[in-house]
């Protein structure tokens, strides 16, 4: 039971949760969002519920990518050589009381690569696609990307722009 919360006494097992929306403007590469209060990143999960694009060329901006960038800051990625509309993203955070997540890692994989990862539980690790973005010129499809957790230690990324895409992905692995 070492690191477990105890649910005697406990309303719940989430401390907050902060949600909003995110738009990339014209030109841009990204823009962010302020969490307040401040959370716990070791204990917070972010979570990408979709995204959108304003009026414009939406063939060349269909990718977009979400990090929680530090306990204050979500920042939205999108790709740069071809903006021409504005993104725009739905975004949660929530954070959970000291006790419920043994651990997150939070990184990216290439579209067609794997990234190694510290060693989980798969039975008690749940894997969060947090978007995708690229290089390449064909950026209409470089939003249809993947993620999977091929074994305890390993994720692997699936994109239609192969080596150009960047998804990006959380690990949570809860007690």
């Amino acid at each position: 039971m070492s690191g477990m919360v105890s649910l005697s006494g406990a309303s719940s097992l989430i401390k907050s949760i902060q949600r909003g929306q995110l738009f990339v403007g014209l030109g841009l590469s990204s823009a962010t969002a302020t969490l307040s209060p401040a959370v716990d990143v070791a204990n917070a999960r972010i979570r990408l519920l979709g995204y959108s694009l304003s009026a414009g060329d939406t063939n060349n901006t269909l990718a977009a990518r979400l990090t929680l960038t530090s306990s204050t800051v979500v920042t939205l990625s999108t790709n740069t050589n071809t903006n021409t509309a504005y993104p725009y993203c739905s975004w949660e955070v929530v954070e959970y009381m000291p006790g419920v997540i043994k651990s997150i890692q939070r990184d990216t994989v290439a579209g067609n690569g794997t990234k190694a990862i510290t060693t989980v539980n798969v039975q008690k690790t749940e894997l969060d696609y947090l978007g995708c973005t690229g290089s390449d010129g064909n950026t209409n499809v470089t939003s249809l990307g993947r993620v999977a957790l091929t074994s305890s230690i390993l994720v692997t990324g699936n994109g239609a722009g192969g080596a150009n895409d960047t998804l990006g992905f959380q690990v949570v692995e809860f007690f």
